[in-house]
């Protein structure tokens, strides 16, 4: 009897080791139990250490987010690539030579046709209608 419960305290042993390095605890400890807890700590202590791993991991996710967060502000402040030839409704502007527009919209920087369709979109209007050249 007295082996039984030490062979029990042993395989709970194994189980709390387990559970101390970042493993299944339970089951380290139900393997303990069925083979033999010195196989099992032997088998335990021969795998990496994971709990040492949880922190790296955790370091690696919180700067993956923060590089996630700095990609998404740079992407709502369009404004920085843009040198603004005017404003309209709080959206700068650029016009090049073609009569196209380049306005800093809250999605990027996006090109118009022309300062009608510019001033469409910027009001929320319809886009104006193509004009057939006769």
């Amino acid at each position: 009897m007295a082996f039984f419960v030490a062979w029990l305290t042993l395989a709970l042993l194994v189980g709390a080791i387990a559970q101390a390095r970042g493993r299944h605890g339970w089951a380290w400890g139900l393997l303990a139990a069925v083979v033999s807890p010195i196989i099992a700590v032997i088998g335990l202590l021969a795998l990496p250490n994971l709990s040492q791993n949880v922190g790296a991991t955790a370091r690696r996710f919180v700067r993956t987010i923060e590089t996630a967060k700095r990609a998404a502000n740079a992407m709502s402040k369009p404004t920085a690539d843009l040198s603004a030839d005017g404003v309209y409704a709080g959206i700068p502007y650029r016009v090049h030579h073609d009569g196209s527009i380049d306005a800093a919209m809250n999605v990027g920087v996006v090109r118009f046709k022309s300062m009608e369709h510019f001033l469409a979109a910027a009001s929320g209007g319809p886009a104006p209608a193509e004009r057939s050249v006769s």
